[in-house]
């Protein structure tokens, strides 16, 4: 059909979208900080260590799911490009075009009508 390859290109830029959203999903995962329990060894101040690993995560957890909903937010429109241009695309089809109907062909007779 034309304008499939358009529809190709987008369907790969909505592919390619997602998949580094979800990579950003996981980079937003791997900068929590794990807040769990420590290393067997000397006792530290674990409320001041908590604080600073969480005072550097946050900034890079919100960068990561603010990048991962700007991709995401382009998967979605190239998904919407491409819904668009396939709906187009049918209803201009041959196939879907409906050419109106013919009305009956009126005859005129010299005659009158019967009843």
């Amino acid at each position: 059909m034309p304008g499939s390859r358009h529809s190709l290109d987008a369907l790969a830029a909505a592919a390619s979208a997602a998949s580094s959203g979800t990579t950003c999903l996981a980079q937003a995962i791997a900068a929590n900080p794990l807040d769990g329990a420590g290393f067997p060894g000397p006792p530290a101040d674990e409320n001041a260590i908590r604080h600073a690993r969480n005072a550097e995560a946050v900034p890079l957890i919100a960068e990561h799911l603010a990048d991962a909903a700007s991709d995401f937010d382009l998967a979605a429109t190239c998904c919407a490009y491409i819904a668009s241009g396939i709906a187009e695309d049918v209803r201009a089809h041959p196939a879907h075009v409906r050419t109106p109907a013919h009305a009956p062909a009126t005859t005129t007779s010299s005659r009158p009508a019967r009843r």
